[in-house]
């Protein structure tokens, strides 16, 4: 299983948070945060590029808070996008 982050965006009701999910790949991640949290979010980064961004030293924005994180059962055997 991999891990995924979603943010959400200003003004969204979870803004300043950050939503991780596990998961076999991209598409179940994406399908799942769908399911919780509709289409209100921002982006979705893989769980390396996220620890890479906290590395970041020129970065000038905080990290978000973490909710509980979800772990998917599901396999896909779709097209992973």
């Amino acid at each position: 299983m991999e891990k995924f982050i979603f943010t959400f965006g200003a003004g969204q009701e979870n803004a300043g948070k950050c939503q991780p999910i596990y998961a076999e790949n991209t598409a179940i991640a994406r399908k799942k945060m769908f399911e919780l949290h509709g289409s209100k979010w921002a982006f979705q980064y893989t769980g390396e590029k996220w620890e890479q961004m906290k590395k970041d030293p020129n970065r000038s924005w905080l990290l978000e808070e973490e909710l509980p994180a979800i772990y998917c059962t599901e396999s896909y055997g779709g097209k992973d996008d």
